[in-house]
């Protein structure tokens, strides 16, 4: 019998770092619902506060999971197939709580590990660009990386013109972090606040994006390079890889 009586969303093989907030909300929802009938969890108010801190629980220990791997560890538990610090992790009907959540991640992480199908949270990502418009900070060196690694995006040192737009787009990168830093810098010396610890501070991240020492700076400049990527795209990034 299906387990699942309502449509399933889209990019249940995504990492759930690699979704847009919504996306996420909308896969957890999914998934708080099958697990509700995988376990035969009752309705009743506990049990759906239970749900609700659930949410939270798969940002902190399940975030390199996807929502079809988190499922597939539960079924292992419903099929006694799990263990958990030595012992069997023996399945319990009408139960789920936070902590039974952590010992199922666990112990599936422990049993198989996360595959991730980089290809297919590329294809994702290119899906929710071509809606929004928007690759998303987080997401953007996922897909540089796959692309570079791929061969889809020329090398660095294989050509003088592409070591240009290589440097051209981190010197870019380092202009969009400096902005807002030069604005709050502004403001601060306008309030007379420049010689206090939290102006100090900026101007120390300030150097850092000079120096290219920050740590944004790569994930601004990937996503912007695959910014460029996709918006040159003569075919649709599904008939390419």
């Amino acid at each position: 019998m299906d387990i699942i009586k309502h449509e399933e969303p889209k990019g249940l093989s995504v990492p759930c770092r690699a979704l847009t907030e919504e996306m996420m909300n909308t896969q957890i929802a999914h998934l708080t619902h099958t697990l509700e009938v995988m376990l035969a969890v009752k309705d009743n108010k506990e049990n759906e506060k239970k749900i609700r801190w659930l949410f939270d629980e798969i940002k902190r220990s399940a975030w390199g999971l996807s929502v079809s791997q988190i499922i597939e560890g539960f079924k292992l538990y419903v099929d006694g197939k799990l263990s958990y610090n030595g012992s069997l992790l023996e399945p319990m009907s009408g139960y789920l709580d936070t902590i039974l959540f952590k010992k199922v991640v666990q112990a599936y992480k422990e049993h198989k590990g996360p595959q991730i199908d980089t290809k297919q949270v590329v294809l994702d990502i290119y899906h929710r660009w071509v809606q929004t418009k928007d690759v998303g900070l987080k997401n953007g060196p996922i897909v540089f990386d796959y692309l570079y690694d791929n061969g889809l995006l020329p090398k660095r040192g294989s050509d003088a013109k592409v070591d240009r737009v290589y440097e051209k787009r981190m010197t870019g990168a380092k202009g969009l972090l400096m902005a807002p830093i030069f604005d709050k810098c502004a403001w601060m010396e306008r309030e007379d606040l420049a010689d206090t610890p939290k102006y100090r501070e900026i101007k120390q991240e300030l150097q850092k994006i000079k120096n290219g020492d920050h740590p944004d700076i790569n994930k601004v400049f990937k996503t912007n390079v695959v910014k460029g990527f996709f918006e040159k795209l003569q075919r649709p990034l599904t008939d390419i890889i």
